[in-house]
């Protein structure tokens, strides 16, 4: 069982990953304790400007990001390699502002691969969603990126 605790300070992140949850063999209950317990420390100044997407519940039905894993604010990039897996997906699609960016399927079932086109000027905290097509007519979104 993995449990992770995350506080953000001012400039300052800690996450506390509980790895391994575990009792004696002679002790029988619920209440298992941590064994071991990991405090990682990472300044924001390294990462702080590329923050990871947000996710939205439909991700967690085995979606599999593999790139980005994150985008830099104030990207300007041509072309930013998006590919993802996302089981029973019809179509996929990267919002960036108002512009729809289509990624193609692979030949893999419910993997989607594209180019994202970033050098239009978009301002500060722009939005860039991945949108899905599952059934029917309309979009979820299933990540989000500020850029």
């Amino acid at each position: 069982m993995v449990n992770t605790n995350v506080s953000a300070c001012k400039d300052l992140v800690f996450a506390l990953l509980i790895l391994i949850h575990a009792l004696p063999a002679d002790e029988a209950g619920p209440q298992f304790l941590g064994v071991y317990n990991y405090m990682i420390y990472q300044p924001t100044g390294k990462h702080g400007d590329r923050p990871f997407p947000k996710q939205y519940p439909p991700w967690k039905d085995g979606c599999y990001l593999f790139e980005p894993v994150s985008l830099e604010r104030g990207v300007s990039a041509s072309n930013v390699p998006f590919k993802l897996l996302i089981p029973r997906a019809r179509d996929v699609q990267v919002k960036v502002g108002e512009d729809w960016n289509p990624l193609q399927q692979t030949s893999e079932p419910g993997e989607f691969e594209g180019l994202v086109n970033f050098n239009r000027g978009y301002p500060s905290g722009t939005k860039a969603k991945v949108n899905v097509m599952f059934a029917g007519n309309s979009y979820n979104t299933l990540l989000e990126y500020t850029i």
